[in-house]
């Protein structure tokens, strides 16, 4: 295949390994193993711009109760494509792969191919995150004309999930031949060779995890109560908590308000804490895609969560865990965890699939690979 130069259009750092959850600094990784040379045109910051957008959404709010996505405005989109129109130019490149850069994308004059790279749309977040409630009618003109001039630039657009992809058929009338699903990898220093094949049974305590720094909108409270209603029918179960600090006492229940995975010996925490869970329970309210869930099939710990936004995507269910229905509650998540409980084979079985998934497609060398032959063939 040939080897092409691509420019990488982010304002943010993609040699930064914390930069969007870590998903910059992989697909930049990714990007390097298959591709001759690859620039960041970033990062670069607008700050005046930023800074003035956030004292007027904030004090909107304020009189209003209204918002403004400055992140998406086009007094922004503007100053980003001054900024990255005279960077394209000093370099010579055979195409642009934008990361979440709707805005740094809109104004951008070239013409070479587009390759777009991003978790949701616009339209997929309006009334779906609790930022993107509340909006002006300004703000959501805006945005939307700024997420419709990035993607008509775009020679193909690369979604993780169907969720998203189907939002750019569907809002901003994308061709279905330029869409692209492919599931990010997780972002794991160290995957275990083999995962941790524990069993399970009604007489041992059955382990959940939950890892979510927003308690209500990871869906932490439904987590909990899946938990005390498993005590309720006797089973010795446990749950730890990381990442958010509910005001919790009950009996079995750990809470680690913060792990830092810069530091090897709490990375190498989180991780045995997932290879010892039995399930990872996650009742999201909204999520674009969830890193977390490959992370979890890496361990081979199944996961329980919603039908929600691009989860089905990364959970396969009966696979690799276990769809719910948003609208479901406690019980029903204690339902398939005590089903499970009564059938270890079945759930070894699970867990094996779990890795297996991990293995084939939750990783970012899958996911590098089919990104490389989109862009390849152009």
């Amino acid at each position: 295949m040939k080897r092409l130069r691509i420019a990488y259009l982010s304002a943010s750092d993609p040699t930064n390994p914390h930069s969007w959850s870590g998903v910059h600094y992989s697909v930049m990784g990714e990007l390097k193993k298959h591709f001759e040379d690859v620039t960041a045109l970033g990062p670069h910051e607008e700050k005046n711009i930023v800074l003035q957008g956030r004292i007027y959404s904030f004090f909107l709010k304020k009189l209003r109760g209204k918002r403004f996505d400055y992140l998406h405005s086009l007094r922004l989109a503007r100053a980003y494509g001054d900024y990255f129109n005279a960077q394209l130019q000093k370099g010579e490149y055979d195409a642009v792969v934008a990361v979440a850069a709707s805005t740094e994308l809109a104004f951008l004059k070239t013409n070479l191919p587009v390759y777009y790279i991003a978790d949701a749309t616009f339209a997929n977040m309006v009334g779906y995150y609790p930022f993107y409630a509340g909006l002006t009618k300004r703000s959501l003109r805006e945005a939307n004309e700024v997420q419709q001039r990035a993607l008509d630039k775009c020679t193909k657009l690369i979604f993780p999930s169907d969720w998203a992809a189907a939002s750019a058929f569907r809002d901003y009338g994308v061709p279905e031949n330029k869409l692209s699903v492919v599931p990010f990898g997780a972002n794991l220093k160290d995957v275990p060779i083999e995962p941790e094949m524990i069993s399970i049974s009604v007489d041992q305590p059955v382990n959940l995890l939950f890892v979510g720094v927003e308690w209500e909108r990871k869906g932490g409270p439904v987590a909990l109560e899946a938990f005390r209603e498993l005590r309720k029918r006797g089973y010795k179960a446990k749950l730890t908590i990381v990442g958010s600090n509910p005001q919790v006492s009950d009996e079995g229940v750990e809470v680690i308000p913060f792990i830092d995975k810069k530091i090897e010996s709490e990375r190498k925490k989180l991780n045995e804490l997932f290879a010892k869970a039995h399930f990872f329970i996650l009742p999201t309210k909204a999520e674009c895609f969830g890193l977390v869930f490959c992370e979890a099939s890496a361990f081979g710990t199944p996961s329980l969560a919603p039908h929600t936004g691009g989860v089905p995507s990364v959970i396969s269910h009966g696979q690799n865990g276990f769809l719910f229905s948003p609208f479901d509650t406690a019980i029903h998540y204690a339902d398939k965890i005590e089903v499970l409980m009564k059938h270890p084979v079945e759930y070894e079985i699970l867990r094996k699939r779990c890795r297996a998934i991990y293995d084939s497609q939750l990783n970012w060398d899958a996911w590098g690979k089919a990104v490389q032959e989109i862009i390849s063939k152009g």
